[in-house]
């Protein structure tokens, strides 16, 4: 937060709303027997439509034991060859972290990517989230 801001700026405040949105569409998309992949393309989706740049992490992956653990990867939507943990089928039970993203170029031609990261638990009908969602962009000032 820059002096005498008491809000974000037009163009911030709209990549986390893109970025909210495609961490919402992945969270519906998390159904048992759907594929990792079709996670990430849900996310993707609108990350195109909303214009962001290429982000390359994945939109999310399993936690259990440790921090990211086996299961389901929610990424390579964008691949030619998906890996094969993309291809595996969310199950009822599976607890996952995943992002919705927007990525932007800046002035001196590097990218800036903003994430809004979440976790749910995928249930027989679909998933929950294990906490309640960050639904604001939280405004840090400066010292």
């Amino acid at each position: 937060m820059k002096d005498g801001e008491t809000e974000a700026p037009a163009d911030i405040q709209s990549y986390w709303n893109h970025g909210k949105a495609g961490s919402r569409a992945a969270l519906a998309a998390m159904k048992p027997g759907v594929k990792g992949e079709d996670v990430d393309r849900a996310q993707r989706d609108l990350m195109e439509a909303a214009g962001s740049e290429y982000v390359m992490w994945s939109t999310g992956h399993p936690v259990g034991y440790v921090a990211h653990d086996v299961g389901p990867n929610l990424g390579g939507s964008q691949s030619p060859t998906p890996r094969p943990a993309a291809q595996k089928e969310l199950k009822e039970g599976m607890t996952f972290a995943f992002d919705g993203f927007h990525c932007w170029k800046l002035p001196d031609g590097n990218t800036k990517t903003i994430s809004v990261e979440e976790m749910a638990v995928v249930n027989s009908d679909g998933a929950t989230y294990l906490i309640e969602p960050q639904e604001e962009l939280i405004l840090v000032g400066k010292k």
